[in-house]
């Protein structure tokens, strides 16, 4: 098949009690790995006295490269969900490794970078520099359930994190130590939240080794692209537990920067996510093969749904009624959200709010009671899943790194659903709504594809404006992560708590995506709008960064790009009344949103309403909503609920 790899990972299961084998063997030439080893630190010796130990804990990350000098680049884990991993054999093993180091003395800040860490002379070892040195075996274990403890689970973006390293690997096949191996060292090792190897204290540490593969796309733009696995079509979000992934016992081992040498060896291996259940015959979860992404990425690519359909759907008295569709945009879960369940839980003490929602809402749902809230409102609910190589959803848009996602799902996956479960098949007849990732998409697909949907319901959505992308100008600033005077030079924020407290920098979360991945391969959030919004870079065909990962110094050319193509307060602006795009929107927008969002989204929701409340012939006739104190968005449950045109009755109006 056209774009599939060369190297076919194998898994064969044997009947065994405990565990399952998993045969990893390849031909001779396995393409990239990312390789990860871990460390957890159980005493940290001081400068001045290292003869004594201090209880601390490490955990390490790896991350190899390429003897053709690929950059370098930190690995993202603060997602630690667990992602579907492809058995199918197109995959090769292009890995990634890592070292974390976890202190419990809490963070290591990360403030500036005093040499250029991505670059990479070679594998040579320096015995005069602490190394890392991984393998793997052929036959790994397929471990059931990793325990939360381990070094690879405890980096992230908070005050609490741990240290990685981290390095790709090239031509790596199973072998024995000595013969076919790989080093994470002081040399080449990229590291969050300290830069180099030799920074960190000697110590006692758990040691442990993630190997993440890749996989090679042959793409129809006649690029030739090696992109991680845990972030391709069956993910779920997983980085450091994405499955497939090969990774090392904790080993226990002395640190000291001056000698440090230690061995791990991959024995085990991230099995698959069950399969999803489908609590009732009115829950669907489904499948659909796009025939352009297909032909874009040069292998099979499939957009997937969960489908609620209203209840009496398959009587027969229904047989001929037709639906309109209700589109939820998220990510980052396999399930069914809203959560649907037909039983009440076992036990009311101990059962989650979601447990004890989803049989409210299923109890609801499928009501003939006069007085309940849906009886006689009747609706199809769409909830997209549309993970590509770069992230595990693609804003909904046609990207150039990307792929035609937004006319993939409206001309091709939303058609077919219609199709299959009696949708009205109209544009007046879809409405959307999402939070967050899905409250950027909501709206810009409403705004893009403004015939197509009858209207958006969009919560704390991602920037609207890049004169606000967070907390950075892209127009006006210099520098993403800093805000520079003549003698000063200040943070900037990239997370906060609801009073204001500075939770994650800009540069935090950025040189941990620089660990996690190169060349924007971290699965990360700031990778992920950089795929999307930003050219393809035309000296290898991944995405033209819009700043320098390690200084953050912008890049105003490709903002010239994002502002052109993704800016949504510039494009309505532009094209209002140029273009008739006022008329098509009328009463389709609205907006919900906490005036201290987390991420700093209100503050582009600001830029976007400078401009609706002032839109004349015609007037928008929206809705921007703002909660006060209100971190994640706003109490809008009630607020959509009580719209007169969110309605689940089949009677959407087209607008007026």
């Amino acid at each position: 098949m056209y774009g599939a790899p060369t190297f076919a990972q194998q898994y064969h299961v044997l009947n065994t009690e405990l565990d399952d084998i998993v045969d990893v063997s390849g031909d001779a030439h396995p393409s990239s790995h990312r390789l990860l080893s871990t460390m957890e630190l159980i005493h940290q010796v001081p400068a001045s006295r290292r003869k004594l130990h201090l209880p601390c804990a490490i955990v390490g990350g790896l991350q190899c490269h390429s003897l053709q000098g690929e950059r370098s680049s930190l690995i993202p884990t603060s997602d630690m969900s667990t992602a579907t991993p492809s058995t199918r054999p197109r995959w090769k093993l292009g890995n990634v490794a890592l070292v974390a180091i976890v202190s419990t003395f809490g963070f290591l800040a990360l403030y500036h970078w005093t040499a250029d860490t991505q670059s990479i002379a070679g594998f040579n070892s320096d015995t005069s520099v602490p190394r890392f040195r991984v393998s793997f075996r052929r036959r790994c274990i397929r471990s059931r359930s990793p325990g939360e403890d381990q070094p690879r689970f405890l980096v992230d973006d908070s005050n609490d994190t741990q240290q990685i390293f981290a390095v790709d690997v090239w031509e790596f096949a199973p072998g024995d130590i000595g013969t076919e191996s790989r080093e994470v060292n002081g040399t080449h090792a990229v590291g969050y939240p300290m830069v180099f190897m030799d920074q960190v204290p000697a110590g006692e540490y758990w040691v442990q080794a993630v190997l993440h593969p890749y996989v090679e796309y042959n793409r129809s733009d006649g690029w030739k692209l090696q992109l991680p696995s845990f972030t391709t079509f069956e993910s779920d979000g997983g980085v450091l537990t994405a499955p497939g992934s090969l990774y090392s016992a904790a080993k226990l081992a002395l640190f000291d920067p001056a000698t440090f040498s230690v061995d791990l060896v991959l024995t085990q291996v991230e099995p698959e996510l069950p399969p999803l259940e489908e609590p009732h015959e009115l829950l669907q979860h489904v499948t659909f093969r796009s025939p352009s992404l297909s032909t874009f990425w040069g292998t099979d690519v499939f957009l997937k749904a969960w489908v609620l359909l209203p209840h009496r759907f398959f009587d027969d008295a229904m047989k001929d009624v037709h639906y309109p569709l209700f589109i939820y945009h998220t990510h980052y879960s396999r399930e069914f959200e809203h959560s649907f369940y037909p039983s009440p839980p076992k036990n009311t003490t101990t059962a989650s709010l979601g447990e004890e929602y989803g049989f409210y809402f299923f109890s609801n749902w499928t009501s003939d009671n006069p007085t309940d809230p849906f009886t006689n409102k009747r609706g199809i609910i769409v909830q997209l899943q549309h993970a590509n190589p770069y992230y595990d959803d693609s804003y909904a848009v046609n990207s150039a790194n990307i792929g035609p996602y937004g006319d993939a799902i409206t001309f091709e996956f939303l058609p077919y659903l219609e199709h299959k479960f009696r949708g009205i098949g109209e544009g007046w007849a879809r409405t959307m709504y999402g939070g967050s990732t899905g409250g950027w998409e909501s709206f810009a697909v409403q705004v893009y594809y403004p015939d197509e949907y009858n209207g958006c319901w969009s919560f704390c959505p991602d920037a609207f404006d890049f004169h606000r992308f967070q907390q950075v100008d892209l127009v006006a600033n210099k520098n993403a992560y800093y805000a520079r005077g003549d003698w000063t030079q200040k943070d900037r924020g990239a997370k906060r708590n609801y009073l204001g407290d500075i939770r994650e920098t800009m540069a935090e979360e950025n040189h941990h995506e620089l660990a996690m991945g190169s060349r924007g391969r971290s699965g990360g959030q700031w990778d992920a709008w950089q795929a999307v919004y930003s050219p393809l870079n035309n000296t290898d065909g991944y995405p033209a960064a819009v700043w320098d990962k390690r200084t953050g110094e912008i890049h105003p050319q490709v903002v010239e790009y994002w502002e052109a193509h993704y800016d949504i307060r510039a494009k309505l602006q532009r094209e209002w009344h140029a273009r008739g795009l006022g008329h098509k929107l009328v009463n389709k927008l609205h907006v919900y949103v906490g005036v201290t969002d987390s991420y700093y989204l209100n503050d582009a929701v600001f830029l976007l309403e400078d401009f609706l409340k002032t839109s004349t012939e015609p007037y928008y006739n929206g809705s921007i909503v703002y909660g006060v104190t209100d971190g994640r968005g706003t109490n809008t449950a009630g607020q959509v609920a009580s719209s007169s045109r969110f309605r689940l009755d089949g009677k959407l109006s087209t607008s007026e």
